[in-house]
Order: C-alpha cells, then sequence, then structure tokens
C-alpha cells in the first residue's frame, strides 16, 4: 500500500503455515523476503511519502492512509511478528 502497488494475493491459512525443517531453510525464507523489500523500497525513490492511498479491505470498507503512514503500519507490524519470534526462541530455550 505504501508503494502504490497493487495488493498481494492473499493465503492467509498459507500465511500463517510457514514451516522450516532447520536454521539454514528458515534464514533462507527470511532472506527471500527480505530481498522483495528491499526491491519494494528501492522503486520509491523520490516517492512523495505525503501521497494518500486507499486499499479496500476484505469486508468491503476503504482505508485511507498516506503513503507514510502505510509504511510505518508496517513496520509497525513486523515489528511485533519478530517479538512474538523472539518471545518463541526464549520460551523454548527455557523449556531445555
Amino acid at each position: 500500500m505504501a508503494a502504490g502497488l497493487p495488493p498481494a494475493a492473499r493465503d492467509r491459512a498459507g500465511e500463517f503455515a510457514a514451516v522450516a525443517d532447520g536454521p539454514a531453510s528458515l534464514l533462507a525464507l527470511v532472506g527471500t523476503m527480505e530481498a522483495e523489500c528491499r526491491r519494494i523500497l528501492d522503486g520509491c525513490a523520490g516517492m512523495d511519502w505525503g501521497v494518500m492511498r486507499s486499499r479496500r479491505r476484505d469486508d468491503g470498507s476503504v482505508s485511507e492512509m498516506s503513503a507514510l503512514q502505510a509504511l510505518l503500519l508496517a513496520l509497525i507490524h513486523l515489528h511485533g511478528h519478530a517479538d512474538e519470534a523472539t518471545l518463541t526462541r526464549h520460551l523454548w530455550r527455557a523449556s531445555d
């Protein structure tokens, strides 16, 4: 939304079913996602971050915010997932 791209195709169930068979494959998955994010952000060079963006939600309502707000919302959301992963790691280590 921040970059003004059309929404990605969603597979909600699949998005929560990512599986890694070990550290190497998990790091490869994260690396692929990082590269995609960098590619999108590289395409935003010189963009007006104050431009308004709108997106129709699954329930039919419309969400509207500036490109900068959309980027910050995405970063905050990502931070939440990183916190969850860190907490999970701490719990696993504590259970040993």
